[in-house]
């Protein structure tokens, strides 16, 4: 009898508890019924065929279009780079490259002489943008080699580090002046990628908060391959006047950049590139599954989730190991 009553205990429950014990067996035989429904609704190998045949003539068709889109260009503008069928494309220096290496980078022999005599006569690269200021080359070549730009020499940083003591020096006190100048002589300028919070908490313009948000943001990139993402970094937003202030001060070395394999992450690697969103990032492995894995970056244009401005920002940090 003790036994009975026990178990009738345990078992006896209140209303609460048996309001939400109905509500949880309603849960369970909906999830139950939409499981069913589902399994019912698998398509069949027949259904699986048919639809990759049909992506199949989509992409045959996309790249008949894509060649008569070429021929139309060319005719319109003869001057417009040809399509980059026999050229590669890999980080590299503006300042040191070859002809040779501008020549596999898909620039014609001419253009290729061009640039070389434009640095022969003096010119210097400092930042990826300064490609368009050749005539030589066309505003679609621009756009495709800037993003693979790395530049490894200092010299425009330790120009405007000069600039801006002797700029600043004019317009200060008397004791702000000193500290100008004497900060532009002993300060050699600071690699963003391999820095930690004291040292950049040493230049002016920047206090603890922005040094934390600056490295922060730096780990979630993977590394800067431009000055200007420091704008992107969320306590800066607002406040860039006080970031002018240490730009003379920084240099960057793309090489120290932490790439992503994209032949080999998952989904939720991808997406944990703040550059990246979700619906991104299941578009670019649903297209690697699909047609294997990728050969080249302008591969992964094909991807039709991928804007070109989006590419642009995106393709210092890919890697096709």
């Amino acid at each position: 009898m003790a036994l009975r009553e026990r178990i009738k205990d345990v078992l006896t429950l209140h209303s609460a508890e048996r309001k939400g014990a109905v509500l949880l067996v309603m849960i369970m035989l909906v999830q139950g019924y939409f499981i069913i429904q589902a399994q019912d609704r698998m398509p069949s190998d027949l259904d699986m065929s048919e639809i990759l045949a049909r992506a199949e003539r989509w992409a045959s068709d996309r790249a008949a279009a894509d060649g008569l889109a070429n021929i139309e260009r060319r005719a319109a503008d003869p001057e417009a780079p040809r399509a980059h069928d026999n050229s590669e494309l890999f980080t590299f220096d503006p300042n040191t490259i070859d002809a040779d290496g501008w020549m596999r980078l898909g620039l014609s022999r001419k253009q290729a002489k061009a640039v070389v005599r434009y640095r022969e006569a003096g010119g210097r690269f400092h930042r990826p943008e300064d490609l368009g200021r050749l005539r030589a080359l066309h505003p679609d070549q621009v756009e495709r080699l800037r993003p693979f730009v790395r530049i490894t020499n200092h010299e425009a940083s330790l120009e405007r580090r000069r600039g801006y003591g002797q700029g600043d020096a004019r317009r200060d006190t008397a004791r702000t002046r000193d500290y100008h100048e004497r900060t532009s002589r002993t300060l050699a300028p600071i690699e963003l990628n391999s820095c930690d919070s004291a040292d950049l908490v040493a230049l002016p313009g920047i206090g603890p908060a922005f040094a934390r948000g600056i490295l922060r943001y730096r780990d979630r990139l993977g590394g800067y391959h431009d000055i200007d993402q420091l704008r992107e970094v969320y306590v800066i937003q607002g406040r860039e006047e006080m970031l002018e202030r240490s730009i003379p001060y920084l240099a960057i070395d793309t090489f120290a950049i932490r790439t992503i394999p994209l032949n080999r992450c998952s989904v939720e690697e991808l997406a944990a590139h703040p550059y990246v969103k979700w619906p991104l990032a299941k578009a670019l492995i649903a297209y690697r599954e699909l047609h294997g894995p990728f050969h080249t970056l302008d591969e992964v244009r094909n991807c039709k989730a991928l804007d070109p401005e989006r590419f642009r920002k995106l393709a210092p940090y890919f890697s096709l190991e």
